[in-house]
């Protein structure tokens, strides 16, 4: 369940993890490893794609978009030091979410100035001196 702007996709794409959310039918019994051994997957997080078992004209297709992923990547990499600046000279600061540790040098590594959105929620919950209260009946 969910979709691209549901907390789970948030999720996999501040973790770099490939998802598709939302899928009705999918056939995990063929992803059982049987006798044969694990069948190869594609899971395309942009498409909204799964494929078990494609075939090796389909794995080259998508060998090749991810490389032109990796190469958008690369592009968009170079503008990260760049100041973001209108064409009436406003400077606009590139802010980001954080809610996970890991994602603070992820974040600097691409190019955020600040932090927009700060979730405390999920800081506390994984808190060491977070305490549990006990319920008595």
């Amino acid at each position: 369940m969910g979709g691209p702007e549901g907390h789970t996709a948030i999720m996999a794409r501040s973790l770099g993890i490939p998802a598709v959310l939302g899928m009705t039918k999918l056939d995990v019994l063929r992803l059982s490893p049987g006798g044969r051994g694990a069948p190869t997957v594609i899971v395309d997080g942009i498409g909204g794609r799964v494929i078990i078992d494609p075939t090796p004209e389909t794995l080259r297709e998508y060998e090749a978009r991810r490389a032109s992923f990796r190469k958008e990547v690369r592009q968009f990499a170079r503008l990260r030091d760049r100041r973001s600046v209108t064409r009436d000279g406003t400077t606009i600061r590139l802010c980001s979410n954080y809610e996970l540790p890991h994602e603070l040098p992820l974040s600097r590594r691409h190019g955020a100035e600040g932090i927009g959105l700060l979730r405390t929620e999920f800081l506390f919950m994984k808190s060491r001196h977070t305490t549990r209260r006990r319920r008595t009946v």
